[in-house]
């Protein structure tokens, strides 16, 4: 009797099996690597190397989510609040009330589409506290400059990066008793909460420099959900800390290595969570 078998029967056992690589070619690298160095770039790949692949390298994109789109209209409402108030020529009777400012950001809220999203009411009811308090923060600073999102180069780690900071604040030209300039990170967060200093943190600090030598330091944070602003404090070992961390993601972008970094927190929120060999 002859016993039927099967290619897998056939093959020998000891025998490797090949898989598929995960690992794109150099010609492929060389082609998609961004050109510019920037650092959401850099804060991803800290993030995990692998989602840096998917997400930068590949394009692979996911849906807005709510938070990105009211994020995205508070910032649209900071900047139509600024200008509108630029216009008021400082006089009270025509600047926007906290009214204006609250219904600035529904407008922008529902221009994004938010109202059909998950929590939406959520969202615009923060937003509304957000717009308030943004309001209140703009009129006391009426002799101050914000220039929000400016975009700087830093030189860092041997490469240069490229940077936005949320605002940068300075004194009105001809105005006396101003304050030195100072460059504010401004993010939504619990009360009393302060952030973790990350690589974002020391750039600011590695491009305040840069652009204001010889002045102390200035980095603040600005919680945009409760209005605090507080000063943010880079020891120097903390210093070193980070710039060694942002070396070593430098250099395992250059050498191409992209390992997954599985975390049974985060992992389940990543967008290739499906895909990932992980």
């Amino acid at each position: 009797m002859i016993e039927e078998t099967s290619d897998l029967d056939e093959q020998d056992d000891d025998r490797p099996i090949s898989l598929p690589s995960t690992q794109p070619s150099k010609d492929f690298l060389d082609t998609v690597k961004p050109s510019t160095l920037k650092i959401s770039a850099i804060e991803g790949y800290q993030r995990c190397p692998r989602q840096y692949l998917y997400g930068t390298i590949y394009g692979f994109r996911s849906e807005e989510d709510a938070y990105q789109l009211f994020w995205q209209a508070i910032h649209n409402t900071l900047e139509t609040l600024q200008k509108r108030l630029a216009g008021s020529d400082g006089q009270e009777a025509n600047s926007p009330t906290v009214e204006d400012a609250q219904n600035i950001y529904s407008q922008h809220w529902q221009e994004l589409g938010g109202p059909s999203l998950p929590f939406a009411a959520v969202y615009e009811r923060h937003g509304h506290e957000v717009a308030m308090l943004i309001h209140s923060k703009l009129l006391e600073s009426r002799d101050t400059n914000w220039k929000l999102r400016h975009d700087v180069t830093v030189e860092a780690a041997g490469k240069t990066i490229h940077l936005t900071v949320d605002r940068v604040e300075a004194a009105i030209a001809g105005k006396p008793g101003g304050t030195p300039a100072r460059f504010v990170r401004a993010r939504f967060a619990k009360r009393k909460e302060k952030p973790a200093i990350g690589t974002r943190e020391l750039l600011y600090a590695q491009a305040y420099r840069q652009l204001h030598t010889g002045q102390n330091l200035e980095l603040h944070f600005h919680n945009l959900s409760t209005g605090e602003i507080f000063p943010i404090t880079l020891t120097a070992k903390k210093e070193q800390s980070l710039y060694d961390d942002l070396e070593q993601s430098i250099q395992g972008l250059e050498r191409n290595e992209f390992p997954a970094k599985p975390d049974s927190f985060l992992c389940p929120t990543c967008p290739f969570f499906f895909i990932c060999p992980a």
